[in-house]
């Protein structure tokens, strides 16, 4: 069904939007992102996929909040895979034309979903778009799962507006106009449901962290073009510190931005970039061990074995990614950071987005797919 036709009157028009809530445990965490919810909700179908939490959190919901419907699992399917649940069950709803992803730990400001469904029935092209998300726990400070806006470096280092590495940048007027982006964090991102039955789901077997990358590239790969939406906000219970970062975050951060690379970058790019950012793997484990964190470096080893091992399967996929391309290589190597964004942090002292002198460009007309 075309998104004109689901502009219906009535419960048909809320159908039009689906949020999609991950969950596996934390109650009253839960239930202060439903309350924020609560003055939007009406406008969307609310979905909480529930990841066989072991509290109660499903009591609680069905109580206070009986406008959320409840997709229970029986095992945790890990953040890709229980967004895909929801994701799917939006895909079979005729009146869905846009699903958002929306972490548990999150709260939104009035007029957030208002703001990311206007500027995707404005800008048809866009395939995602990301809200501004903002620190709880830092007051006045962009939040470190995507600021205000995902971006890539040409070596598939993720970055974002107002945060490099683990420096993130206070909240200010510099991050309100709307720009293109190489990802919108699935903290809280909207997609567009045509999109989604063209290029498909998350990649389920990277369990968590860049998933949402590698669809968003794959988006941009098959024409569709990703976005800020800096006049919707949500706030989020997100850490900064690189060093406070788990060993398996940084086994999957390592493991994953591999994977992606080798699954979406074109021929010329993958070979010229694969063997450099190696070298920065290996650059980073000597860094982790400098510092005092050999578990850190193992888990960084233990990620590049464990792109290897996934050669074979991801080698398979990549054909198969590679068969939606209508844009260009340099076109989407040109949204990318022209360099590696950790050595200008590392080795050169840029932390901010002003010391790296490089933006993605501004929206500055109506935003069409791209058909190749």
């Amino acid at each position: 069904m075309e998104a004109a036709e689901t502009k219906l009157p009535g419960v048909a028009l809320a159908r039009r939007v689906s949020v999609i809530i991950p969950h596996a445990g934390g109650e009253g965490i839960l239930a202060a992102c439903l309350r924020s919810l609560h003055g939007s909700h009406h406008l969307c179908r609310v979905l909480l996929v529930d990841n066989a939490s072991p509290d109660a959190s499903l009591s609680m919901v069905r109580r206070d909040f009986p406008f959320v419907e409840i997709l229970a699992q029986t095992r945790n399917l890990g953040f890709a895979g229980g967004c895909n649940v929801g994701l799917q069950a939006a895909l079979d709803d005729p009146h869905c034309a846009y699903a958002v992803l929306l972490n548990n730990d999150t709260e939104q400001d009035e007029g957030w979903l208002e703001a990311l469904v206007a500027q995707m029935d404005a800008h048809p092209g866009l395939g995602a778009a990301q809200p501004r998300l903002l620190s709880i726990p830092f007051p006045g400070r962009l939040d470190y799962s995507g600021a205000a806006g995902g971006l890539l470096d040409v070596y598939a280092f993720p970055f974002a507006l107002g945060r490099i590495l683990g420096m993130v940048e206070e909240d200010g007027g510099n991050w309100r106009e709307a720009r293109l982006l190489a990802w919108a964090s699935g903290t809280a991102c909207i997609l567009r449901t045509e999109a989604l039955r063209q290029v498909g789901l998350l990649e389920e077997s990277f369990f968590m962290h860049m998933e949402e990358i590698d669809l968003d590239w794959r988006l941009r790969l098959a024409g569709w073009s990703i976005a800020s939406v800096p006049d919707s906000q949500v706030r989020h219970h997100s850490g900064y510190s690189l060093g406070a970062e788990s060993p398996l975050k940084v086994y999957l951060n390592h493991r994953n931005s591999l994977r992606m690379l080798l699954r979406n970058a074109g021929s010329g790019t993958l070979w010229r970039r694969l063997p450099l950012r190696l070298f920065l793997d290996g650059a980073a484990l000597l860094s982790y061990l400098a510092d005092g964190r050999p578990s850190h470096a193992w888990a960084a080893l233990r990620g590049v074995a464990g792109f290897v091992r996934r050669l074979p399967e991801d080698l398979r996929a990549r054909r198969g990614i590679q068969a939606l391309r209508k844009v260009p290589e340099a076109e989407l190597q040109a949204l990318h950071y022209p360099g590696s964004i950790a050595l200008a942090a590392r080795l050169r002292g840029r932390h901010t987005v002003k010391d790296v002198n490089w933006l993605p460009p501004l929206i500055t007309k109506r935003v069409e797919r791209v058909h190749g």
